[in-house]
This record gives structure tokens, C-alpha cells and sequence, in this order.
């Protein structure tokens, strides 16, 4: 993934410009749109803009707690991240 060679706003540009293509074919629940906008969130972060990086991992939360189930990894891991920036 690009955001991994440090490349953030670009990987960030990236999966903002998937993110439709993902709501329109697979659906707004589908696990691969969910991780998406997880990754958006993250990468949000990553780019020091906390404030929209919260809002967007809490309002992925009830999305992955309805589809994934409150016990799923990618739900706590969506927690975790809402922990830490609320922290900051």
C-alpha cells in the first residue's frame, strides 16, 4: 500500500477516490467499503488532522459494530483508534 512507503496524502487521495466505486458495487456494508473507510480514518489521522480523524472512526463505529458485531476486530480496532485520538 502507498501509505506504507510514507506517501500518506496520496494513499489518503487514493482511497477517497475508491470509496464510491466501493459504496456503488459492493454496497456501503460490505466488509472491503468498511476497511476502506477504516483506512481513510487512519490515514486521516496520519495527515495530523485528529479532529476529522475522530469523526470519521466514530462514525464508522456503528457501521462495523451493526455489520461486524460489537466483538470483531475490526470493530475494537475502530474503538481502539477512537480511544487514542479522543486522548489526545
Amino acid at each position: 500500500m502507498i501509505g506504507v512507503t510514507g506517501e500518506v496524502d496520496e494513499a489518503l487521495r487514493q482511497l477517497c477516490e475508491l470509496l464510491p466505486v466501493h459504496e456503488r458495487v459492493l454496497g456501503p456494508d460490505h466488509p472491503d467499503t468498511l476497511a476502506t473507510r477504516r483506512y481513510i480514518a487512519a490515514y486521516t489521522a496520519k495527515t495530523g488532522d485528529a479532529r476529522e480523524a475522530l469523526r470519521l472512526f466514530r462514525a464508522l463505529l456503528p457501521d462495523e459494530e451493526r455489520k461486524q458485531g460489537p466483538d470483531h476486530p475490526d470493530t475494537l480496532e475502530v474503538r481502539a483508534h477512537i480511544a487514542k485520538l479522543d486522548s489526545q
